[in-house]
């Protein structure tokens, strides 16, 4: 890639292609985009987006444009958005996020909406969500976690519902979990991990388990990896 960058995001366009934004390089962040073709094997430039940005998140949409939401700008926090369309190779603005946020998850949901959860905004862990609707371009109150969390994860899980795992709030690591039914926009408590972790990720397995690998906590970086069963709650 040109330049080298870090805290970007990559996704997988329905042209098959990969789409790099953002990100930083050292102390500056970026607003240029990449697009890599895996049957040449080379990178182009794609159209840059209007606000530098890092730590945000991207999201394929149904209509198959990406959302790019929040980020960090140094030390800005940033509630804007924008919306890539890959025919055009042409950005637009999406509304606004209605609390800055960095270090957050979004998550697609069945209904194409999609769910912005926790982050931070400065050094302010945040419990707070949002919804995005994409057909009306607007953003709707998703009720609060439990808990403050930044550095987690969330996965969709094959019930609709979207897990989020760990995360890191003001104080320390986190091993408690949280259920997200978007039937009745509510969060219940799911079961804890064993050990507490951020930085570490979740994916979606073909039994309908959930891997959670790696991280970290108080104790420096983890190896282990444990299993979620949402049937057995464990």
């Amino acid at each position: 890639m040109s330049p080298s960058r870090r805290l970007h995001t990559a996704t997988l366009l329905p042209s098959g292609n990969v789409m790099i934004a953002g990100g930083s390089n050292k102390s500056i962040s970026l607003s240029s985009c990449e697009l890599y073709d895996p049957l040449s094997n080379r990178w182009s430039t794609a159209a840059s987006i209007s606000s530098s940005r890092y730590e945000h998140t991207a999201t394929l949409l149904l209509s198959g444009s990406v959302m790019i939401a929040g980020g960090s700008n140094k030390s800005i926090s940033l509630s804007s958005c924008e919306l890539y369309d890959h025919l055009s190779n042409r950005w637009s603005t999406a509304a606004s996020i209605s609390s800055p946020r960095y270090e957050h998850t979004a998550t697609l949901l069945p209904s194409g909406n999609v769910m912005i959860a926790g982050g931070s905004n400065k050094s302010i862990s945040l419990s707070s969500c949002e919804l995005y609707d994409p057909l009306s371009d607007k953003w709707s109150t998703a009720g609060n976690m439990s808990s403050l969390r930044r550095l987690h994860t969330a996965a969709l899980l094959s019930s609709g519902k979207v897990l989020v795992t760990g995360a890191y709030d003001e104080l320390s690591s986190l091993s408690s979990c949280e259920l997200y039914d978007p039937l009745s926009n509510k969060w219940n408590t799911a079961a804890s991990m064993s050990l507490p972790r951020y930085e570490h990720t979740t994916t979606l397995l073909s039994s309908g388990k959930v891997l959670v690998t790696g991280g970290r906590n108080a104790l420096g970086l983890l190896s282990s990896c444990e299993l979620y069963d949402p049937l057995s709650k464990t």
